[in-house]
């Protein structure tokens, strides 16, 4: 990091491990880090609950009982793994994962029931909030202090914070003009985190055509509007309900509950996307837009948030330069041999690649993306789908990592 990015910081040895759990912190929710230095999708907890609803789905025929043999090897995997959950279950933690025979299903989940209220997501952060706090004021162990930081973001996403957030905030806590002198400024980093949900309401900016939808908006908790009210204006320190053009209306989204502002913004536009495309079912010739950009009110302290777009997953990857693109695209050409059968359905996801890139949502673009897997497996093994999709896209994740 360059120096003057670190002018608020007092350069005393015992803020160290400070530093670097800051540092670690930003780099886990950086938009391009590289996925192995990212956070876990799933932490200990997460991975139980995930088990318990997947026992519940095998109990009501849903799925078979085979799909549950990856999802135990992983939990029994990362609970070993894991410092905070040894902490807050001591000796007891070989019971938890003794599971024995796989089809026995009800006991396993009775285990993982009770597993799951000791360290329920409440519990498990405010112990890890403990365990930083004690460690870095040792000013050693950055190892230890790197894995907690990773399942401590890894369980402020599973609860609901988003990840963009929790960039922002470190930012703002750490890498600002706020002056970093000593430990104090841990514990206020952590208190941005409360786990207690906050009414906001969402303003966005759409075009004319929704205030053909003006009388359904009710439905989703919102309205549209040519005109925002007196109240609204004032609390818009930003300007951008001032600056709406003749072709635009409003599109206000009321009592949000959510753990921070960029989540009420992602709960804003799942609503008014919701809205569009039940009317592009009724018409096709239109189709009603908004700005990415939004403004956040927190209702009770009337704190105001100008937010735009966060970075969609299918932007952050490796990517390829259009000339050397155009190369690999005229290999693949010449060099493919394939029978109809498996030309069609190598076609098919091409497409479905194709759909998830154009989608704005994670939901559909994970959605077009595993079914494109399905479409390339279907039929050649016996092994769960999870089993499946992992022996073949293992091999691919690993190639030319060490070059990235």
């Amino acid at each position: 990091m360059k120096e003057e990015r670190l002018q608020n910081w007092d350069k005393k040895e015992e803020l160290d491990c400070l530093l670097f759990f800051a540092l670690r912190i930003r780099e886990l929710v950086f938009d391009y880090t590289l996925d192995t230095f990212k956070y876990p999708a799933l932490n200990s907890t997460a991975s139980c609950k995930e088990a318990i609803e997947l026992i519940n789905e095998i109990e009501s025929n849903i799925i078979s009982v085979k799909s549950l043999e990856p999802i135990v090897a992983e939990l029994q995997w990362k609970i070993r793994q894991d410092y905070v959950v040894k902490k807050m279950v001591g000796e007891d933690i070989q019971y938890y994962l003794n599971f024995g025979d796989i089809a026995n299903h009800k006991e396993i989940k009775l285990k993982l029931q009770l597993l799951y209220n000791k360290i329920s997501p409440n519990k498990y952060c405010l112990v890890t909030e403990d365990l930083l706090e004690k460690i870095i004021a040792e000013n050693k162990e950055k190892k230890t202090i790197s894995k907690l930081a990773a399942t401590y973001v890894s369980s402020l996403i599973n609860l609901g914070f988003s990840q963009s957030y929790i960039y922002i905030t470190t930012n703002n806590h750490f890498f600002s003009t706020t002056s970093i002198n000593n430990l104090d400024s841990l514990r206020n980093f952590f208190s941005c985190f409360t786990r207690v949900q906050e009414t906001y309401t969402v303003i966005l900016r759409c075009s004319n055509l929704f205030l053909e939808l003006s009388k359904s908006s009710f439905a989703f908790r919102s309205e549209i509007s040519n005109t925002i009210t007196d109240d609204i204006s004032k609390l818009d320190k930003h300007g951008f309900t001032r600056t709406k053009q003749k072709n635009e209306s409003f599109f206000i989204a009321n009592e949000i509950k959510a753990l921070d502002p960029v989540s009420a913004k992602t709960e804003a536009e799942r609503r008014i996307n919701k809205l569009s495309k039940l009317f592009v079912f009724y018409h096709h010739k239109k189709h009603p837009t908004w700005l990415s950009k939004a403004l956040v009110i927190n209702n009770k302290s009337k704190n105001t948030f100008l937010l735009d777009n966060r970075v969609s997953p299918m932007s952050k990857g490796r990517d390829l330069e259009p000339q050397k693109a155009a190369i690999e695209l005229n290999k693949l050409i010449r060099g493919l041999e394939l029978d109809s059968e498996s030309f069609a359905k190598y076609d098919r996801a091409i497409d479905l690649h194709g759909l998830s890139i154009e989608n704005k949502y994670i939901e559909n673009q994970l959605l077009q993306n595993w079914i494109a897997f399905e479409t390339l497996l279907v039929g050649y093994s016996s092994k769960s789908k999870i089993d499946q999709v992992l022996d073949h896209l293992v091999p691919f994740l690993k190639y030319k990592y060490i070059e990235r």
